[in-house]
């Protein structure tokens, strides 16, 4: 089945050829009787025929699917295979190489290669994904889609369970999970959605994240000792704060030394009260966050007593902060965190 003018999809595949000194495109036939298109190249004195299928994703379900094509032809048709389509992400790119296929995209990644022919083009945009779902991705209400997906990241998820869970509603699901599977990074099979690869969709999200977009205030504590604050937190409702940053990680994996610390509060007035605690300028010793979105809450933990944000939200905390922040954040994933 063809997705795109035969104009445009021949004009794509010279572009993709013209990186391959000595090759020439000899002819294109569409419409064979096992593929989509037979381009036939010839390099040096030698002569191959690619034999291409179209798709409309790039999505793992849909390449398994093109996959289980070319299988079926194998033996009828002599030729390398290549699978087309909008956009082919990271995590597809793996699975077509895996099953020695190659790929065009029309966003300009490809990879062919056979003989003594490679073509390896990485890094291009998908120039195909709705403005609207890529301004969401990393938004406030579908970080709590991407939180939940990671939290749970083995468990398959039906989307009005996925709903539920990240408190928005299933049509605001639906289009993060299909903006997500259009970059590789879920699988949809038989209407349950499971995260691939769920720590390079961490890593896209902690390049994307810095905690300080919302609003801290730092304050002076005159309680010298963490583990008197700590003793003062016990004894607060969990659902007005959740403690982050160093001192979260000093219970959870203890690395870095930190002295300051960072809660994500729903009720400034009573931590301040609690904690005797005077607003400063600079020089603050703990800072009350008032967050973004409630769902840095989502999958708290308590621990000695004391509430503390999701491993997820910690790391995503600690990746950018600058006073070694990152060193504890990768000392945290590799010690506690599954992903």
């Amino acid at each position: 089945m063809i997705f795109a003018e035969k104009g445009q999809i021949t004009e794509i595949i010279e572009a993709i050829f013209e990186e391959a000194s000595n090759t020439e495109i000899i002819s294109f036939k569409y419409d064979d009787q096992y593929v989509d298109l037979v381009v036939r190249i010839r390099f040096g004195d030698q002569y191959r025929d690619l034999l291409i299928l179209m798709g409309s994703s790039g999505e793992p379900r849909i390449l398994r699917s093109k996959i289980g094509e070319f299988l079926a032809i194998k033996g009828k048709v002599e030729g390398y295979p290549v699978y087309m389509a909008p956009y082919i992400s990271d995590n597809g790119r793996k699975i077509i190489i895996d099953n020695g296929i190659g790929f065009i995209d029309f966003s300009g990644n490809a990879f062919i290669s056979f003989d003594n022919i490679l073509i390896d083009r990485t890094g291009y945009k998908n120039k195909f994904r709705e403005k609207r779902t890529i301004k969401n991705i990393f938004s406030k209400r579908s970080t709590r889609i991407i939180r939940t997906l990671l939290d749970d990241h083995k468990r398959e998820w039906k989307i009005a369970e996925l709903a539920k869970k990240a408190q928005v509603s299933t049509g605001f699901v639906s289009m993060i999970i299909n903006n997500l599977a259009q970059e590789g990074f879920i699988d949809r099979e038989w209407g349950s959605n499971r995260v691939i690869n769920p720590g390079k969709l961490l890593d896209k999200w902690a390049e994307e994240y810095r905690y300080n977009r919302q609003i801290s205030v730092g304050y002076y504590c005159p309680i010298k000792e963490k583990e008197e604050v700590f003793k003062i937190l016990r004894d607060i409702n969990e659902s007005k704060y959740t403690l982050t940053m160093g001192s979260a990680a000093s219970i959870i994996a203890p690395h870095v030394r930190s002295t300051d610390i960072y809660i994500y509060s729903t009720d400034n007035l009573l931590l301040i009260d609690r904690l005797n605690l005077t607003p400063v300028e600079f020089g603050g010793n703990l800072y009350l966050i008032t967050p973004a979105d409630m769902g840095v809450f989502f999958n708290k933990q308590i621990m000695d007593g004391i509430s503390i944000v999701s491993n997820i939200q910690l790391y995503l905390d600690l990746f950018n902060y600058p006073a070694r922040g990152r060193e504890q954040a990768e000392f945290l994933r590799d010690t506690i965190m599954e992903i």
